[in-house]
């Protein structure tokens, strides 16, 4: 997955490439992708992707068929426009294996059950009130289909923080300030599982247990972004399998800062 991922920002230029894969998503993206075990035969839905080629590996290399939502306005405008540089996915989206949407995801135009997979790789964490979306992936979900879900972790703290401007995700906060909550083992529980109705089947969680790595490439504003950009983020495929682990909740550190990479990744079925 990660290769395929950089191959693909390769056919879109050397800016993308240099953007890279985010550091955590080096581990998401594969740990979500074998816990969907995706065959060519299923339909599978991703939500708040935004401009990342994630769903469009997802056909190119499983051959299923792939539908990407996120309410960014130009979301479709410019996964299209992806697509037109790399051949393989932009035949896929002609032949309507692969397509794209801007909606919400709390409301989606697709029958019950139309899709056997779906993934939410951290996107609800951003999402004020999680339970319309989650009642709506339930409703979308085939029976015995699988929804893995992937959302900031941290089991000493509850608290949402507001703490960025210019958001990019739309109509969450009056003022406009990036929206993100940390998930314990609790509010997992109440905030997700119970008003999806679905049934879990797993919770693993990942996290670094020593050098926060993350927060060098992503939360150390005292480096300018330029030079992170070129001298830490070519590194993040290499550094992420070896930092960030498999963990048990007791084993994760007290953090204060925003910029971490524990994560918990539940899967979810009807």
């Amino acid at each position: 997955m990660k290769w395929d991922y950089y191959r693909f920002l390769s056919r879109l230029g050397p800016v993308a490439l240099s953007q890279g894969m985010p550091y955590a998503r080096c581990v998401e993206y594969p740990e979500v992708v074998r816990r969907l075990r995706l065959a060519s035969d299923d339909r599978v839905l991703d939500i708040g992707s935004r401009y990342s080629p994630f769903p469009a590996l997802l056909a190119m290399r499983h051959g299923c068929s792939v539908t990407a939502v996120d309410p960014e306005p130009n979301f479709e405008k410019k996964q299209m426009a992806m697509m037109r540089k790399v051949p393989h996915a932009l035949k896929l989206a002609h032949e309507g294996k692969l397509s794209f949407h801007t909606r919400d995801a709390g409301e989606l135009p697709f029958p019950d059950g139309h899709f056997t997979k779906i993934a939410a790789i951290s996107v609800l964490e951003h999402i004020v009130d999680e339970g319309p979306v989650m009642r709506e992936l339930a409703r979308l979900l085939a029976k015995n289909g699988l929804l893995a879900i992937s959302v900031p972790y941290d089991p000493y703290r509850d608290e949402p923080k507001y703490y960025r401007r210019k958001v990019y995700v739309t109509g969450q906060h009056e003022s406009e300030e990036f929206y993100q909550r940390y998930y314990n083992d609790d509010n997992l529980r109440s905030r997700l599982v119970e008003p999806s109705g679905l049934r879990l089947l797993s919770t693993d969680y990942f996290g670094e247990p020593g050098f926060n790595a993350h927060n060098l490439l992503y939360g150390n504003q005292r480096i300018p972004w330029y030079v992170r950009r070129v001298l830490f983020q070519p590194l993040a495929p290499f550094l992420a399998p070896l930092l960030i682990r498999k963990l048990e909740p007791r084993q994760f550190r007290h953090k204060t800062k925003m910029y971490t990479c524990d994560i918990a990744i539940l899967i979810l079925t009807k």
